[in-house]
């Protein structure tokens, strides 16, 4: 339950940390700036990239996916010592069926399942 509690928690301050006018001024602060090198380009793309998908998504439904991450990773561990997967599949139906809702906001709504390779480079 703790743990749930702190991913709640982190997962909320990176939702309004992406969304904060503060964060996206010093997003294009940067983005202009002439002093970068390929490490600083890369990384900029990358929380870019990361931002739009997050702000897309409303704060509940980022919040829910979070902590239905965090579960699955010890779900997926026991399944695994178990040889049982049966046990994980649900929560991978659950993370696929999160990704389609996503998909609406990103507006992949002819193609949902192409959201889900665009999302994973950028982790």
């Amino acid at each position: 339950m703790k743990l749930t509690l702190y991913i709640q928690f982190l997962s909320k301050d990176i939702y309004n940390r992406f969304s904060s006018p503060k964060f996206l001024k010093l997003q294009e602060y940067f983005e202009k700036s002439p002093k970068k090198n390929e490490v600083i380009e890369a990384t900029l793309k990358k929380i870019k990239n990361n931002s739009n998908f997050v702000q897309k998504i409303p704060l509940k439904e980022y919040e829910d996916y979070m902590n239905l991450i965090t579960l699955s990773e010890d779900i997926w561990k026991k399944a695994k010592i178990e040889n049982s997967y049966d046990e994980f599949s649900l929560c991978l139906e659950k993370i696929v069926a999160h990704f389609k809702n996503f998909s609406q906001y990103w507006r992949y709504k002819n193609t949902p399942y192409d959201a889900l390779p665009r999302y994973m480079i950028l982790m």
